[in-house]
């Protein structure tokens, strides 16, 4: 168990340097036979190997405002600031544009079941992610160090290619900010769920999310129990925040005190997590 003194040195390295690598456009290609834009931020530490983290972006997109510009580069700034804080704390990182290359609108939120399917076609993408960080020499990735951290639908595929009965098990962990966890019936339904994760699964809420209050997630989390995972961890909820919270850094009429309270403790909590690789 990790004590405060950690916890506080890998905040101070997550949060205290000056540097922090910029995003590099690259390319990946999923076992679907799609090329995907992806962006890798180097490790701001000297090491013969890095831990590594494939990020998943939510259903808006990658970009700002949801639609690229004409050099592809406007990336949503939570992405970058997680790529950059990866970067100072000495972790590969690999941000994953799922949407542009099947040609879906950069906005899908509310689409249900239309579009990139979450479960199954950004799984692929995941481990397309997990395949060329380790794959490519210049990163000096350890294959046994990668997690997978997603946003809302990011979160779901997050949660889907962790499944123990589906998916390759390469991902150490699993953290997940404020998942759907519906997740398309897949996995038996919600009330039946089958759904069981192989390696740890971290969920991170606000309260006052409707994804969290839907009781979705508790109930797909308790199935996993009876079935005998204990790789679901106890999900993380900041009172009062809401979905998205981790966009927060002011208050504002999108943004309440608890929003912007949440981001603050999360940010740490999260990184804190991931110390575990």
């Amino acid at each position: 168990m990790k004590t405060w003194r950690f916890a506080l040195l890998l905040a101070l390295a997550a949060f205290g340097s000056t540097h922090a690598s910029e995003p590099v456009a690259t390319t990946v290609r999923n076992e679907q036979g799609i090329e995907l834009r992806a962006w890798y931020f180097a490790p701001d530490v000297a090491a013969a190997s890095h831990p590594a983290v494939v990020m998943l972006h939510g259903c808006s997109g990658v970009f700002s405002y949801s639609k690229p510009n004409s050099t592809h580069s406007n990336l949503q700034k939570l992405f970058v600031e997680w790529g950059r804080r990866l970067s100072r704390a000495g972790y590969a990182a690999l941000l994953i544009d799922s949407f542009t290359a099947r040609g879906h609108d950069q906005n899908q939120c509310g689409n249900g079941s239309a579009g990139t399917n979450e479960v199954v076609d950004r799984a692929f993408d995941a481990l397309a992610g997990y395949e060329a960080l380790i794959a490519r020499a210049a990163y000096r990735v350890d294959p046994n160090r990668v997690a997978v951290l997603g946003w809302s639908q990011g979160g779901s595929t997050t949660m889907s290619v962790l499944d123990i009965s589906t998916w390759p098990a390469v991902f150490k962990m699993g953290i997940a900010f404020y998942p759907a966890c519906g997740l398309q019936n897949a996995y038996g339904g919600v009330r039946g769920s089958t759904y069981a994760p192989y390696s740890p699964l971290h969920l991170v809420f606000g309260t006052d999310d409707p994804f969290y209050t839907s009781g979705y997630c508790q109930t797909r989390q308790q199935n996993a129990i009876e079935l005998g995972s204990t790789e679901f961890k106890p999900m993380w909820a900041y009172l009062n925040a809401d979905h998205s919270f981790d966009y927060c850094t002011a208050t504002n009429s999108n943004c309440s005190t608890a929003d912007v309270e949440a981001k603050a403790s999360a940010d740490p909590y999260v990184m804190q997590i991931l110390g575990g690789l």
